[in-house]
């Protein structure tokens, strides 16, 4: 998948998910996120799927402040940012860069979550067994869970 249309329509296909982690290596990261409901629909026992993004020139997040506390510096470094156990709530293309809004559960921290914007030249989407998932097999994916969910 290449520019941030498509990058931000992946991590739409994300929402709920949760950044367990990540390497970066000069300008490839890779971003595991625990998303249950999509990676079992893959494999009985999988959690996770994981984004590779190559061609990384920028990455940053800028917390959601809570009301009353100091304001919160952005985060640069890669390492941290998915060390903060963010949540995926939705993804959206502005220019070059794709802006994903996460949210974050931890109470006292003084945010509720934020925002990473990041530019890469695309991104590659690997299931546990190393598989790699098209556009297309994404929404296929997702539409078939979402139509079960509201099936219910």
């Amino acid at each position: 998948m290449t520019g941030p249309e498509e990058i931000a329509e992946v991590f739409g296909f994300l929402h709920d998910g949760c950044i367990a982690g990540g390497t970066k290596v000069e300008r490839t990261a890779e971003l595991v996120v625990e998303i249950a409901y999509l990676a079992e629909r893959i494999r009985p026992g999988d959690r996770k799927l994981t984004i590779r993004m190559d061609g990384l020139t920028h990455v940053r997040f800028m917390p959601w402040t809570d009301e009353g506390h100091p304001l919160i510096p952005d985060v640069t470094d890669f390492t941290e940012i998915t060390s903060l156990g963010l949540g995926v709530l939705s993804a959206e293309p502005d220019g070059q860069m794709v802006r994903i809004a996460c949210t974050q559960n931890r109470p006292k921290l003084g945010y509720c979550g934020g925002i990473i914007e990041m530019a890469a030249g695309g991104c590659r989407v690997f299931d546990e067994s190393h598989r790699e998932w098209t556009l297309e097999d994404l929404m296929r994916l997702s539409d078939d869970y979402w139509s079960e969910w509201q099936a219910r």
